[in-house]
C-alpha cells in the first residue's frame, strides 16, 4: 500500500513537472531546488531537460548527451605535415607521420556530457563548458573542428555529436555547419541520431552561424 501511494505521488509529481517549460518555472512554482533531469513541456512536446544551479536565482537548462564525452567531442588537431602539399597515409590519421607540432593556440580536444540550450530560441551555447572534460590543449567549443594539417584535401580535425541523440529527441537543424578556408570539407549525416563530421577549417572555426536544435523530425 505504501509503495502504491509512493508511486502515485511520483506520477503526480512528474505530471506537474511536465506542465513546466523552464527550470526557473519549476523552481518558482514547485519549489524545486535540486539539480537534475526533469520532464518539461516545450513547444507541445514532453522532453527531458537537465536543470543546473537550481539553488540560485538563475537556473540553466542543459541537454544530457547519453553517450558521454567519449562520443561527444570537438577537436582542433595538433599536428601538421612537414610537406604541406601531401596527404600521407591516404588521409588516415597516423601518429607516426612526418609531422611537426601545430603551435596554433586554438588546438585542443574537449569532450562534452551535457550542452546548454536556450529554451526560447533552441540555440546551443557552444562555449558553455560546465559539463565538459578537457583532454588536451585549449577548450574547443561544441560542434567545432579544424586543423592546419595539410594544404591537400586531407581533413584531420574532428567533431562528433551524440550518436545516441535520438534518445534525447533532439536533432541538429539542417545547414548548421559551414566551410571556412580552403580546402574545406564536412563529411557527415546531419540527421536524428547520427551526427558525425570531420572538418578542415584552416586553423580556425566559424562562429557566425548558431548551432540550433530542433525536436521536430525534419
Amino acid at each position: 500500500m505504501e509503495s502504491k501511494r509512493r508511486n502515485m505521488f511520483q506520477k503526480n509529481k512528474t505530471q506537474e513537472n511536465g506542465n513546466m517549460s523552464s527550470c526557473l518555472a519549476l523552481q518558482h512554482n514547485l519549489r524545486v531546488t535540486k539539480d537534475g533531469e526533469y520532464i518539461m513541456r516545450m513547444r507541445h512536446r514532453i522532453l527531458s531537460i537537465y536543470c543546473s544551479q537550481m539553488h540560485t536565482s538563475n537556473p540553466k537548462e542543459f541537454i544530457t548527451l547519453h553517450a558521454g564525452e567519449a562520443e561527444n567531442y570537438a577537436e582542433i588537431y595538433d599536428k601538421r605535415v612537414t610537406d604541406p602539399g601531401t596527404c600521407p597515409h591516404g588521409g588516415e590519421r597516423n601518429e607516426y607521420c612526418h609531422c611537426e607540432k601545430n603551435m596554433n593556440r586554438d588546438v585542443g580536444f574537449t569532450g562534452f556530457s551535457k550542452i546548454r540550450i536556450n529554451i526560447t530560441s533552441l540555440i546551443v551555447d557552444t562555449k558553455d563548458f560546465t559539463f565538459s572534460k578537457q583532454v588536451r590543449g585549449s577548450r574547443v567549443p561544441y560542434g567545432e573542428a579544424g586543423d592546419c594539417y595539410s594544404k591537400d584535401n586531407c581533413p584531420q580535425g574532428k567533431n562528433e555529436s551524440d550518436r545516441q541523440m535520438r534518445r534525447t529527441l533532439w536533432n541538429v537543424r539542417p545547414k548548421t555547419w559551414t566551410y571556412v578556408g580552403h580546402p574545406s570539407t564536412i563529411i557527415g549525416v546531419l540527421t536524428l541520431g547520427l551526427i558525425p563530421d570531420q572538418c578542415r577549417w584552416a586553423c580556425r572555426t566559424d562562429v557566425s552561424m548558431a548551432l540550433k536544435l530542433s525536436h521536430e523530425r525534419e
